[in-house]
């Protein structure tokens, strides 16, 4: 891997930590539910807080970023950024941060985000459902870029974007149907680059990969990752297109529940932790 003089501290901090220690290590408290995970410690004013909220899909070279609240944590000397809990969280799931293509961030109770949203969908004279596909050379690049949800993406992974994909999705959460907008960013292929640094409009974009939705984008994934290589590669029968359709429909469907079910199993979880240790001056980070 590259390092260039203005990556070096932030590749110290990450093998620093890769070296000598967990997150419980650095006084971080962890709760899972399936590969979803939240991390917690504690605010400015000494209460419990969630600062990162991770999944890191367990088929695809994906990971999503639910919460990231690290701003909100008080200074301690073993404090950790973003980056290097994403990285200490990825090494748990075997998995390298330089090898996720697709990182999701979702955008939650962000007014002015779902505003700007909503005026995208708008002169794009699309649905407020229907995904939109944004690419360097168009003029909402700029305005996506200036937001903390590109920030934290491009903070977690050191290749260039090169497509992002807003999505709103439906997800049933104690029987209530709540909509979630997201910010789907695309890392090109063997692009490095620095946060902040503007993307060519040349980066490695097909024009059929530009037009793709997201669900598409997982159908291609998971088709190829079903059909794998060698002898099982002829194995597969997909039949008709409206078939194979149906199939993935239902999969990404199955797989969303099942992230709805996960995060309820975290937010449970948060809850009864942060009640049983209400007051505590332990782990998670003591102020004392």
């Amino acid at each position: 891997m590259r390092v260039s003089l203005a990556s070096l501290p932030l590749f110290l901090s990450l093998l620093h930590l890769a070296q000598a220690a967990t997150l419980e290590d650095h006084g971080y408290h962890k709760i899972s539910s399936g590969d979803i995970d939240a991390v917690l410690s504690r605010d400015k004013q000494g209460n419990h807080l969630v600062v990162d909220s991770i999944r890191f899909h367990p088929l695809m070279k994906m990971a999503t970023i639910y919460i990231a609240s690290n701003e909100m944590e008080f200074e301690h000397e073993k404090k950790l950024g973003l980056s290097e809990i994403y990285t200490a969280l990825a090494k748990e799931h075997n998995r390298e941060p330089e090898e996720i293509d697709w990182v999701v961030t979702e955008v939650t109770e962000d007014q002015e985000i779902e505003q700007a949203l909503r005026e995208i969908h708008k002169s794009r004279n699309v649905g407020p459902r229907d995904d939109v596909t944004i690419v360097p050379r168009d003029y909402e690049w700029d305005e996506i870029m200036d937001t903390k949800y590109y920030m934290h993406a491009e903070l977690v992974n050191q290749r260039k974007i090169d497509k992002i994909i807003l999505r709103k999705h439906r997800r049933i959460i104690y029987n209530l149907a709540l909509d979630f907008d997201s910010f789907h960013f695309h890392f090109s292929a063997g692009q490095y680059g620095e946060p902040g640094d503007e993307t060519p409009a040349s980066a490695d974009v097909t024009e059929n990969s530009e037009d793709m939705t997201w669900e598409e984008v997982w159908k291609s994934e998971w088709k190829e990752k079903l059909d794998g290589k060698g002898e099982m590669e002829s194995k597969i029968d997909w039949g008709s297109e409206e078939y194979q359709a149906a199939i993935f429909s239902g999969l990404l469907g199955l797989d969303e529940q099942w992230e709805a079910s996960a995060l309820m199993g975290i937010d449970t979880q948060v809850a009864d932790w942060m009640s049983a240790n209400k007051g505590s001056n332990d782990s998670p980070v003591s102020r004392a």
